[in-house]
């Protein structure tokens, strides 16, 4: 995406965090022995996987962890309640298989920013996209609020497993246009955290 007055001749891409690595565990889950939740190395998900996948995206956002059933799941994906079993071990490994569908779109996003060199179009390109997401896929900020009306375990794995690290790049990439000049001289941890808080607002 061309900015004007951007600098689209800068050799250096602006990879960061994404390009050390801190977050191949979200983009290709080497800390276990799976290519996603759920889902054994050499086995590909199959459509009802799928099926219930964005079904349970559908009534985790809307119910809650605790207030979305299995059964509700299994009706909108089409499905039978016992096919949920079959695929997943639990209610927890579902919701951990969508939730992980949306970060992976969310890093996917992020990848496409770091191949900017220029840290004035990177940042543009990062709200632009950032506000995409938020539009498209209002599940995630969804969830996330709901988690964290009550400081749950799962709040703490999405920290774990994305926000930190996607926060940690942020603030990188508002550091460098602030090096740059092209960014106000304001504390990069407060652009991160309103960025974020401005893009959740699109899904209430």
């Amino acid at each position: 995406m061309a900015v004007k007055g951007a600098d689209t001749a800068s050799t250096r891409r602006g990879g960061g965090l994404l390009e050390t690595g801190c977050y191949t565990s979200v983009v290709k889950n080497e800390r276990t022995d799976r290519t996603a939740v759920g889902v054994p190395r050499g086995r590909a998900p199959s459509p009802t996987r799928g099926r219930l996948i964005d079904a349970a995206l559908v009534e985790f956002s809307r119910h809650g962890f605790d207030g979305a059933s299995t059964r509700a799941i299994a009706t909108r994906a089409g499905c039978h309640q016992p096919q949920i079993n079959y695929h997943f071990s639990s209610k927890q490994e579902l919701w951990e298989a969508a939730v992980e569908v949306l970060l992976d779109e969310m890093v996917a996003g992020m990848a496409e920013v770091a191949e900017l060199a220029d840290p004035r179009e990177r940042f543009i390109l990062l709200i632009h996209r950032s506000v995409e997401f938020a539009a498209d896929r209002p599940e995630l900020a969804r969830i996330v609020m709901a988690e964290a009306m009550t400081s749950s375990l799962r709040l703490n794995w999405i920290v774990e497993r994305f926000s930190r690290m996607a926060h940690a790049q942020v603030q990188e990439w508002w550091n460098d246009m602030r090096r740059s000049g092209a960014g106000a001289d304001i504390d990069a941890a407060l652009v991160s955290h309103l960025l974020l808080g401005a893009t959740t607002v699109l899904c209430e």
